[in-house]
């Protein structure tokens, strides 16, 4: 995990979700004042530090409705990545050229990665169209690295300081954004076999920025840089109380996976060396890591690697997210399962702050490969140590937020993005009760949807419910070739 531990913030929003029917209830609306601050030791914090209680409110339906919009069909094929298309945002990733020569897709691996796979046949959403390539600058396409750079030597992008921030007007605390695309939408540039695209997670212009300074450079390096990228399976940043950093990359080698890990320090400032620790492949990597925060804290870490193959070097950069989240729950009326009852009280008390059967603190994870992949792992620990964490990739079609990608589960599924959650001392007894989960809406700013599904036993079972988890956003530093080197 990261070495910094924000404060925590978690608001949270309980709806019983009407189904498509137009039949309903009565609702009752319930408006919960902050309590007075528990006495020390009342309540045993999660791991990271001290917690702090959150404040809520809750929108209760009374029976007569269904959970609507919920699990159905099978989730997308999202275990490979192809550049030949549009990212959709405006900037064209060569997509004239087919870089498959270059780069092989990476093989299915069943059973290891349940949040990066097909589970059947989802219609497929349309392929988009390219749009024309945007105008760049003229010039010499000088380049640091020996023709395999990221950057354009003598120019800066984003020297408006507004480039560092938000979207203007954006809410991140809303948990309606999740379905909205008003805001436009923050891709990577990557795209997966069924067409949809690999998102970001922030509502900041880091990934744009990146993009486009490829862009400047000479085609091929911009076409290696861009298969470079196509071949990381994922990444993972681990950083300990005492700065220092270890990242894990699989990157795909022929017909295998091959793993690197790398380390450092991570200082505040600027930029701190990352040496290859471990080379699994034919690849030889270093690279640095900088702090992307304004306020001078690791929510948001910028990689860049420089990796070697057969004597061409290609630059790949990589956007690691971590932060607190607030969640919006909906949840059908009480049923005779058990194991719903349980987990549904462990989701209302949050709202309620009734009892330490709630949770303490809810975190956000993401990595995002520019021009390459992106993925997530959510996590939510309760005051009792209760644990529920799930990971898959952040998908989502071009110009639409609505999705269908299958997840991981802690304590059922490997995913790699689950490595990063801290499970020490940690219980799975409420995780061992939901059957399946995914990832159904993501908006690419900060909010997803997660639908969840209960195992069947001899008391029902089957029940759905969602909870949306909205990221608290940082402010990034200005966004210039000089801050991301």
């Amino acid at each position: 995990m990261f070495s910094r531990q924000p404060r925590f913030l978690l608001v949270a929003a309980v709806t019983a979700s009407l189904g498509l029917s137009a039949c309903g209830g009565n609702k009752k609306d319930l408006s919960v004042p902050p309590p007075p601050p528990p006495p020390v030791g009342s309540e045993t914090p999660a791991p990271g530090g001290p917690v702090r209680p959150p404040s809520a409110t809750m929108q209760e339906d009374q029976p007569g409705g269904g959970l609507g919009g919920g699990l159905g069909g099978n989730s997308s094929n999202n275990d490979s990545v192809n550049n030949g298309q549009s990212s959709g945002n405006g900037q064209s990733q060569n997509g004239d050229q087919d870089h498959s020569q270059n780069q092989n897709a990476p093989p299915s691996q069943p059973g290891n990665q349940p949040g990066n796979q097909s589970g059947g046949n989802l219609p497929q959403p349309p392929k988009p169209s390219r749009p024309n390539r945007p105008t760049t600058d003229s010039g010499s396409n000088s380049d640091s690295d020996s023709g395999s750079s990221d950057h354009q030597s003598g120019q800066q992008q984003g020297s408006d300081p507004s480039s560092s921030g938000n979207i203007s007007g954006y809410n991140p605390h809303d948990p309606q954004n999740v379905n909205r695309l008003d805001a436009g939408q923050r891709l990577t540039g990557g795209q997966a076999q069924d067409g949809s695209f690999y998102t970001s997670s922030a509502a900041d212009s880091v990934l744009d920025f990146l993009r486009a300074r490829n862009d400047r450079v000479s085609a091929e390096a911009r076409q290696a840089n861009i298969a470079a990228a196509s071949a990381v399976v994922s990444a993972n940043l681990g950083i300990d109380r005492n700065g220092n950093a270890s990242l894990t990359l699989k990157m795909v080698e022929k017909s295998d996976v091959a793993t690197y890990n790398l380390s450092g320090s991570l200082r505040s400032g600027g930029a701190s060396r990352l040496r290859s620790s471990h080379s699994g492949g034919l690849r030889s990597i270093d690279g640095t890591l900088k702090c992307l925060d304004a306020d001078g804290g690791c929510d948001n870490i910028f990689a860049r690697l420089r990796v070697n193959l057969l004597g061409s070097t290609s630059i790949v950069n990589i956007i690691f997210r971590q932060s607190l989240a607030e969640l919006y729950f909906q949840l059908p009326v009480p049923t005779q399962n058990p194991s719903y009852l349980v987990l549904r009280d462990f989701m209302r008390n949050t709202v309620t702050r009734s009892s330490s059967n709630r949770i303490a603190e809810t975190r956000m994870l993401s990595w995002e490969v520019v021009n390459g992949r992106s993925g997530f792992a959510v996590s939510m620990r309760g005051f009792n140590d209760e644990l529920l964490a799930f990971a898959g990739p952040l998908v989502a079609p071009q110009g639409a937020t609505g999705t269908n990608a299958r997840l991981a589960i802690l304590g059922q599924d490997r995913n790699d993005s689950l490595e990063q959650i801290h499970t020490e001392g940690g219980r799975l007894d409420y995780a061992s009760g939901i059957d399946e989960a995914r990832l159904v809406t993501n908006n690419s700013l900060g909010e997803l949807r997660l639908v969840f599904r209960m195992a069947r036993s001899r008391n029902g079972g089957g029940e759905q419910f969602a909870i949306t988890f909205m990221r608290e956003l940082k402010t990034l530093v200005e966004l210039s070739d000089e801050n991301l080197k």
